[in-house]
Order: C-alpha cells, then sequence, then structure tokens
C-alpha cells in the first residue's frame, strides 16, 4: 500500500488512530495501524470494541464513519455522484477531510500538517459548490468544484446544504414527496415549542433555495462543543432481552453521568405525540459533549421535527388513528406510557389546531382541503392526548402548566430563537421524578423495529 493511503483520525488536534484508507476506490478504512488515545475514540467504537477486546473492529469503524457522511438515500446523491464523477459514495468524505459541523472528528494524511484551527468549518470558510449542485443550482464544471464542504459530511435522507451568513452557520433542508411538506412542518413546531416553553429547541425559519421551499436553523453546536447521537450512547452495551428501549437508554447515559434523562424524554414524547412526529429514532436527539473534555453537558435542543402531520400521506385523507412513532415503541399510544410527568395542559394546546392552520395558508403551498385534512387531525390528536392527560394519575399530571423543577442542567447556547424564552433552558432537568417501568399499569407493546422499517418503507415508497 502506498504511504499516501495512510491516514490519521484526529479529534481536534488529538491523533485518535493511524489506519489505512482506500481513497481511491471505496473510501474505507481498510487496516488499523495502531490507536494512539483511546479516550478520544467515538463512544461507541470505544466501549464496545476497545474497552472490551483492546482492538477496533473494521466492521464497526466503517459504520461509524459512514454513518457521518450522506446515506445511500440521500435526495439528490446520485445525480451529484455523476456531477462530481465519483463512483463510490464513500469517497465523498475523503474530498473535505471528513470535517463536519456536528462533532470534532476529521481525518489527514500522515503526511499532512494541518490543523483543527486551519480546517475546522465552525470558525474557517467552506465552499457552497456542493450544495449548489446537490440543489441543481450550479453552473460549474466538475474540475473547477471546490469540494471543501461540510455538505459532504452531513447525513439525513432530505436534501440540505450549509451557508454562511454574518458569520453564522445555517442548515437549509429541503421537502419531500409527495407534499413536501417537512419545511413548513418545521415552522409549525417551531411556533408549537414557543407556545409550550417547556422544552430546550432549535428555532426554524422558511427559505428557499431556485423557489424550492427550505427551512433553515442555525447551528447548535461550535468548534468545542460536538454533537452525539443518543444512539452511540445507546449502543455502548448490547441490550437485555427483559430491558425496554427505553430502559436501556436511560442506563447508558447514566453510565455516562448524563442524569435525569426522564424529565427530558418525558417532554420531547409529549411534543412527538402532539405532531404525530414518526421518525424520531435515536440519531435524530441526542447530547451535548465538550470536545476538549470529552464531559457531557446534557440533552441536545430538541430539532428535527419535519417528518410529522402526517406528512407521507398522499392526498387529503389522512391516515388517522395509527400514528407511527420512533424510539421506544411503534405507536404513539403506546410510546406515550413511557413518560413519568406531563407538563401540558388542555388550555397550552387550545388555539395550535387554528395557529397551525392560519400558518399554513399563509406560508405553505398546501392545498386548502389538505390543510383542513391536518387540521381536522391535529384537533383529533390534541383531544387523545388531553384524554391521556385527564386519565393519569394524580402523581403524572401538570401542576399549573409546567411543573417547577430544580436546575440542573444549562444549556450553553442561546440558539433557540430570538423569540423564545430562554429560561426554560436553565430549568429543563429534575431529578424529582423517577418513575420506573415495571411499576405502569398498561403493557407497552414493543414491535420488532424491522416491522417499522418496513411500514416507513412502504409510506416513502421505498425511499427509507
Amino acid at each position: 500500500m502506498s504511504q499516501h493511503r495512510r491516514y490519521y483520525l484526529m479529534h481536534k488536534d488529538i491523533i485518535v488512530l493511524e489506519a489505512r484508507i482506500n481513497d481511491e476506490e471505496s473510501g474505507a478504512f481498510t487496516e488499523i495501524i495502531g490507536v494512539e488515545n483511546e479516550k478520544h475514540l467515538p463512544p461507541d467504537i470505544l466501549f464496545l470494541d476497545w474497552q472490551k477486546e483492546r482492538k477496533i473492529k473494521l466492521l464497526d469503524l466503517n459504520k461509524w464513519w459512514s454513518k457521518r457522511g450522506m446515506p445511500d438515500n440521500r435526495d439528490g446523491l446520485v445525480p451529484l455522484m455523476g456531477y462530481l464523477r465519483v463512483v463510490n459514495k464513500g469517497l465523498l468524505q475523503i474530498m473535505n477531510y471528513g470535517l463536519s459541523l456536528s462533532d470534532a472528528y476529521w481525518i489527514k494524511p500522515v503526511t499532512d500538517t494541518s490543523t483543527w484551527a486551519q480546517v475546522n468549518f465552525f470558525t474557517n470558510p467552506f465552499s457552497m459548490d456542493i450544495g449548489k449542485a446537490m440543489f441543481g443550482t450550479s453552473t460549474k464544471d466538475k474540475s473547477e468544484i471546490n469540494t471543501v464542504s461540510p455538505d459532504l459530511s452531513t447525513n439525513g435522507w432530505l436534501k440540505k446544504t450549509w451557508r454562511i451568513k454574518d458569520g453564522i452557520r445555517y442548515l437549509l433542508k429541503a421537502g419531500s414527496d409527495p407534499n413536501h411538506q417537512e419545511p413548513i412542518n418545521e415552522i409549525l413546531a417551531t411556533k408549537l415549542l414557543e407556545t409550550l416553553n417547556i422544552i430546550p429547541f432549535v428555532h426554524y425559519s422558511l427559505a428557499s433555495i431556485k423557489g424550492a421551499a427550505c427551512c433553515a436553523c442555525r447551528n447548535f453546536l461550535d468548534e468545542n462543543t460536538e454533537y452525539v447521537p443518543a444512539a452511540l450512547i445507546y449502543k455502548t452495551e448490547p441490550r437485555p432481552d427483559n430491558c425496554t428501549i427505553y430502559q436501556h437508554l436511560i442506563n447508558r447515559c447514566r453510565a455516562f453521568g448524563i442524569e435525569n434523562m426522564e424529565d427530558f424524554l418525558d417532554r420531547m414524547l409529549q411534543v412527538d405525540f402532539i405532531l404525530a412526529n414518526s421518525d424520531r429514532h435515536l440519531g435524530n436527539f441526542g447530547f451535548l459533549r465538550d470536545a476538549n473534555t470529552l464531559e457531557f453537558l446534557g440533552p441536545a435542543p430538541l430539532f428535527d421535527n419535519g417528518t410529522s402531520l402526517w406528512n407521507h400521506d398522499a392526498g387529503n385523507k389522512l391516515l388517522r388513528g395509527m400514528n407511527l412513532s420512533r424510539p421506544f415503541a411503534n405507536l404513539h399510544e403506546n410510546q406515550i406510557q413511557f413518560v413519568n410527568h406531563f407538563h401540558i395542559t388542555p388550555q397550552m394546546l387550545a388555539d395550535i389546531p387554528e395557529l397551525f392552520e392560519e400558518i399554513m395558508i399563509m406560508k405553505s403551498t398546501l392545498s386548502r382541503a389538505r390543510i383542513r385534512s391536518i387540521r381536522e387531525a391535529l384537533s383529533e390528536n390534541i383531544e387523545s392526548f388531553n384524554h391521556i392527560v385527564e386519565m393519569a394519575p394524580p402523581e403524572k399530571k401538570p401542576i399549573g402548566g409546567i411543573l417547577p423543577i430544580e436546575t440542573s442542567y444549562k444549556n450553553p447556547f442561546a440558539v433557540t430563537g430570538p423569540e423564545v424564552n430562554n429560561s426554560v433552558l436553565d430549568n429543563i432537568i429534575s431529578g424529582a421524578r423517577k418513575t420506573i417501568i415495571d411499576s405502569r399499569t398498561k403493557p407497552v407493546s414493543h414491535k420488532p423495529d424491522e416491522e417499522y422499517e418496513v411500514k416507513m418503507r412502504e409510506i416513502r415508497g421505498g425511499r427509507y
């Protein structure tokens, strides 16, 4: 193998490991030469491979690396690869050092003297060529394309691109067939979260690229703070057969010093129920980590609410009564049973259907018939939620709308939007409520994730 194919996996300026990468055909790691700093290995690699066997499996390393980039089903990926004359998706991350705006990991050839300060996308400019090519607005030839862009290391299946405005990094994300409803859903979710004011969240606004509606949000990370998906924490230990997905995640959070996660999940699951969010998988929420000390700071603000409000139902007749959910149960009526304490009262939701209808009429291209259907389905959903709260035992019911809680987690970023009362960021996690799963009276159905995947593939026409 040539010298050029020996790379360092870096975490900021720390060499994590040395490896060989096939940077001509696949973009995959082909050999691990040696681990230099085990503490800075990705959490799942560190706990599953290194601490147990004192070795790293190539399969696990490549899975982690691949998930940091574009998935195979990314909208617009095939035309982009044709435009760049790239035959293997794995080569895309090689083009930008594997740098992203989500964490502090990157790669460089062992002969490269570049530093984190010189190359990271948090403080350095980057090219918009990839985003323009993805959205069909580029006029450049492949030979002129600058591939130094975080767009090559941004996951998710929707078409998206990063932009810089006034020094702030913004992510723009498009919608999908059949309704291209995701952007307006993010705006509706933002309005709901502003109204409820019970959980830190990312603020979305409307934007457009080449006339296509998009949503835009600013990055909630910086060069010293990174995002760790819940999936990476969840996978650090195999889940015992007698343990629910929910409890296993709680247990792993405690192992990492992330306490009182139950309260954050309480609030997230309530919001997801109301919005009929069908895609809150373990990659769509997670944690903030100090990239220098590796200390977990707490849950990341809530983001990615676009796959909701029956957005994949074609036409105007929505599939009510079977609201798919993730990640703890396949239906919201089952998943909501994991809530230890409710924070939302009927009064807080009373005006939401009308407000959503007004926003959709003013800011979306959805038909009036579909907008009416969404309002009706949302009203039914809220009625169901209110009934669940009404029937809950006294210790689970809201007290004055928002339960008084002690501060044990502070979100260091005021990035939830100028209209949000950010005092809630200092009052989000409580250690007062630790209801265990076994005490719940109604059994919860936990069907295999494969069944959910099949349903979602059917809804998305096989693009999931």
